[in-house]
């Protein structure tokens, strides 16, 4: 047998080490492979050391994505969007009632327009013209009417607002029961039950005492009238007939008419009127009246 091959036949060190330690039921001698088993698997205090560490990294994940969520929350309550906006109105001689999603009647009077926004922690309409009436559900978030340049906050209220076409119209708010408050700019007024303000280019009128439920008599369908001027009877008479309705001489404008009286049947109102007052009425070819005095 040659040289070399004595040399491949001969076991290493290593070899007869683990040999003589098997045939003496001794544990096998690492020592040459220690660096990589410790590479391949670390000693238990690192083990421990990586567990900690990879537990410290996740709740720091969780608290992170916590805190994350409770700010968008909070930026959203703050920023209190809009998360849903309607826009009603009515035809041009005809009252209507909805019953809104928070509990609250909302009636718009005949040829009216209303916004309602509803948002996170706020209820907002904003009448853009003629008249509306609100018996507000009961909700913790506040309820908030604006007319132009006027803002009604509710507190728990049945009330009217009545505005115009343009920002300098006049702005009529009434109360039937609960109360209201109402502001322009730095003015403001408080309302009660049967009380009534207006206001006019910014300003906030006195509070005066009215009957509130007559302001608001139109949204049951009625025409309500306690000793007014036939000029402003006839104001309102005319929201609910589609042709004109003259007053021919100063004279008659100043009568007084009281009584209730349906919408729906304006007509039989102003043929009825010489029978009430003082006065003749006169039907033209295009269905206008003419009220004048009687001779």
């Amino acid at each position: 047998m040659t040289s070399s091959d004595e040399t491949a036949a001969t076991p290493s060190n290593a070899d007869s080490g683990r040999a003589s330690a098997e045939l003496h039921g001794r544990a096998p001698d690492l020592g040459p492979f220690r660096s990589e088993l410790i590479a391949r698997f670390p000693a238990k205090d690192e083990l421990l050391r990586q567990a900690v560490e990879s537990r410290r990294k996740t709740r720091a994940k969780r608290v992170t994505a916590v805190l994350l969520v409770c700010a968008a929350a909070a930026g959203t309550v703050y920023l209190n969007p809009v998360y849903r906006s309607e826009t009603l109105t009515t035809q041009a001689t005809a009252p209507r009632t909805w019953q809104l999603a928070d509990g609250t009647r909302l009636s718009l009077d005949a040829d009216s327009a209303i916004t309602v926004q509803w948002r996170i922690r706020s209820r907002e309409l904003a009448l853009t013209r003629g008249a509306a009436a609100f018996d507000v559900g009961q909700s913790p978030r506040p309820f908030t009417v604006t007319a132009h340049d006027v803002t009604i906050h509710d507190i728990g209220t049945l009330f009217g607002v009545r505005t115009g076409d343009t920002r300098d119209s006049a702005t009529r708010v009434s109360v039937e029961h609960g109360e209201v408050r109402v502001a322009s700019g730095d003015q403001s007024a408080t309302l009660q039950r049967n009380q009534g303000v207006v206001v006019l280019n910014g300003n906030v009128g006195p509070v005066s005492s009215v009957d509130g439920a007559s302001e608001i008599a139109w949204k049951d369908g009625r025409l309500q009238f306690d000793g007014t001027p036939l000029s402003v009877a006839v104001a309102q008479i005319q929201r609910y007939y589609p042709q004109r309705i003259v007053l021919k001489d100063p004279g008659v404008a100043q009568l007084r008419l009281s009584g209730q009286y349906d919408i729906a049947d304006v007509e039989s109102l102003l043929r009825a009127l010489p029978s009430i007052l003082p006065v003749a009425v006169s039907r033209q070819n295009d269905g206008a009246y003419v009220i004048a005095s009687r001779r």
